[in-house]
């Protein structure tokens, strides 16, 4: 099972990703009787995607319902700081837990790293030129998001479009 799409021409590297990110989340080990989920040696959290999407945009926006031609540019801001954040650090960190030194190949553990710790399914586009210079271009759909997945899960549309 492929935890990602890419072209044809990147398909043997995404796949060698794929085998260590793989090999990565197969020592999960759950100890209820410590309230921990620990993967790989470190710890993880569990948390509801409905609470990390539509939940927690509805929260925040209520938070500024007195001003609300701002609270959709808070709530937006503030989810983006915060993923942003969260994957930047991962990244990081799985980057030199498996000892990943190669941009190239730095990106390549990322779309399955995506779908293994449940954020999306990545399919990164023909038209992507991923080099490790000033002409990376990154063209990519996340499919099946816990985003959109929660939005859907509770029946609700989007009723906004958001563009920086």
């Amino acid at each position: 099972m492929k935890a990602f799409n890419v072209p044809k021409s990147m398909e043997t590297l995404f796949s060698k990703a794929q085998a260590y990110v793989q090999d990565y989340f197969q020592n999960l080990k759950i100890d209820p009787s410590k309230g921990t989920i620990d993967i790989n040696g470190e710890r993880y959290i569990l948390v509801r995607a409905a609470s990390m999407s539509i939940e927690f945009f509805e929260t925040v926006k209520k938070l500024y319902e007195n001003d609300a031609s701002k609270s959709e540019e808070v709530v937006f801001q503030l989810l983006f700081d915060i993923s942003h954040s969260i994957g930047k650090q991962d990244a990081k960190k799985f980057h030199k837990q498996l000892s990943l030194k190669d941009p190239i190949e730095k990106l390549s553990a990322g779309p399955p790293h995506f779908a293994f710790s449940g954020w999306a399914f990545v399919d990164i586009l023909p038209e992507s030129k991923p080099t490790p210079d000033e002409n990376f271009y990154l063209v990519y759909n996340h499919s099946y998001s816990f985003e959109s997945s929660a939005w859907l899960k509770a029946n609700k549309k989007i009723n906004f479009l958001f563009a920086s």
